[in-house]
């Protein structure tokens, strides 16, 4: 719960996890929680953090292509308290 000053209830809001939202988009192994869904995490945790927890393998993280709050970013990227994160892997053809 947040009070009129932005920090949390009962204390200063830096500690603890923080909870995300994700969506799987696309022909990749989705988590068992399905394509869009609620997620949390550790506070200050990375893009690459947050594929592995999700189950993604160091082999497969690296062609992935993650956008927060419609921008593209890259892995080494923290994520906050609320961020939308997109996950998918582009495809090319021709």
């Amino acid at each position: 719960m947040r009070t009129d000053d932005g920090t949390s209830a009962g204390g200063s809001g830096e500690d603890g996890p923080i909870t995300i939202s994700v969506e799987i988009v696309g022909v990749l192994k989705r988590p068992k929680m399905g394509a869009r869904f609620p997620f949390e995490v550790e506070r200050d945790i990375t893009v690459e953090g947050l594929l592995r927890e999700l189950g993604y393998s160091d082999e497969h993280i690296r062609f992935l292509l993650v956008i927060i709050n419609g921008r593209t970013v890259h892995h080494e990227e923290s994520l906050h308290d609320g961020d939308n994160v997109v996950v998918m892997l582009p495809v090319g053809g021709g």
